[in-house]
């Protein structure tokens, strides 16, 4: 298990990148600034953020499909509201993302909505499938 260079702790009210790192099945929080920029700062088992920008690189999407290999190219940014903090998905929707060339270029909602921004989203494992991880908004 990857070790924490900060404490998750610290990082409540700061804007930071996050992932779902197929690796160690948690959420990679990547620091936007300061001494860390750029570098994954913490895994979490879950994160809720505000202000939540969903992004998704085209050209990373590219390569991956050229490649045929999963990368990181798709992440959300948002200030931390919340680790480690149980999340009740139950009356929230679904966001994801899939790479899969048949599937959308964005996040999406199950009806294939895209979502671009949300006020608020949790990211956490299935309950299903603990090695898959999805955004709630």
């Amino acid at each position: 298990m990857p070790t924490n260079r900060v404490d998750p702790q610290t990082l409540i009210g700061v804007k930071v990148k996050v992932h779902f790192n197929l690796h160690t099945h948690l959420w990679s929080i990547t620091a936007i600034g300061g001494e860390h920029a750029g570098r994954v700062i913490a895994n979490v088992n879950t994160i809720t953020l505000t202000n939540v920008d969903f992004k998704v690189s085209a050209a990373g999407r590219a390569r991956c499909h050229r490649l045929g290999k999963r990368t990181v190219h798709a992440w959300v940014v948002g200030v931390v509201e919340s680790i480690d903090q149980p999340v009740a998905t139950d009356q929230l929707t679904k966001a994801t993302y899939n790479p899969s060339a048949d599937r959308a270029d964005t996040f999406t909602t199950p009806e294939g909505s895209p979502v671009l921004h949300a006020p608020r989203a949790s990211f956490a494992r299935s309950p299903e499938r603990p090695d898959r991880g999805y955004g709630w908004i």
